[in-house]
């Protein structure tokens, strides 16, 4: 049985032992050091520290593919957050790997 992605995030995004479980280590990081340098790092577990994503919201804005509400049914999954005038750009990469979902990817471009 695949994972249904919306309910995985949903999970991840407000339960911190949870989201550590769902984050493949050593995870690839990218981004910006104090003069915008891109920096490229592999954080360990220990180095995580738990974010809700969302700032304490409790929805999220879902695109689909057609009037039927449909996903492709991919392997794969990004999410992007970019704030509005404030600075946020981060992009969170997601894949399934056997049936469940993981965090392998994760970039922060915010100034």
């Amino acid at each position: 049985n695949k994972e249904d992605f919306i309910s995985f995030l949903g999970h991840f995004c407000k339960d911190s032992i949870f989201q550590k479980q769902r984050i493949e280590f050593p995870l690839n990081m990218t981004f910006l050091d104090n003069d915008y340098n891109e920096v490229k790092e592999s954080w360990n577990q220990e180095q995580w520290q738990f974010t809700s994503f969302y700032y304490d919201c409790d929805s999220i804005a879902i695109l689909y593919y057609d009037s039927n509400r449909s996903f492709k049914d991919t392997d794969y999954r990004i999410l992007y957050i970019n704030g509005v005038e404030n600075g946020i750009n981060a992009k969170f990469t997601f894949e399934r790997i056997g049936s469940k979902w993981v965090m392998t990817k994760y970039e922060d471009y915010s100034t």
